[in-house]
């Protein structure tokens, strides 16, 4: 089964993501945004046996959701983001999206067109 990475423990409830796979919780509380160093390390603590089709889910800091997916698109050169679209009509959910920085760089090449 995935795994669902969460930055940042916000106190949020995150059940409806368990339907993506299992809940981890990478942080919890607040972060010192300058320490970013110190979250790369902590979040490749967690994210290194991860899968390619696992997910991270973004909540808490916005520079700790940086941190988190550039050590997931390091070690697998893709990403898959679950994000929370929140709706008064009640029907909030999260949306899966997947940046393929090694699929979009073989169809530059395709093209001809790679920097």
């Amino acid at each position: 089964m995935s795994k669902v990475y969460i930055t940042n423990d916000g106190g949020h409830n995150y059940d409806a993501a368990k339907c993506y796979g299992d809940l981890v919780y990478m942080s919890h509380g607040m972060l010192e945004k300058f320490q970013t160093t110190k979250m790369l390390r902590l979040f490749f603590g967690y994210l290194k046996d991860s899968k390619p089709d696992d997910f991270i889910l973004v909540s808490g800091p916005m520079v700790a959701n940086v941190c988190a997916a550039f050590v997931f698109a390091c070690i697998h050169g893709r990403i898959n983001l679950l994000l929370w679209k929140g709706s008064s009509e009640g029907d909030s959910r999260y949306l899966v999206r997947t940046l393929d920085l090694r699929e979009m760089l073989k169809e530059e090449e395709a093209r001809g067109e790679r920097v």
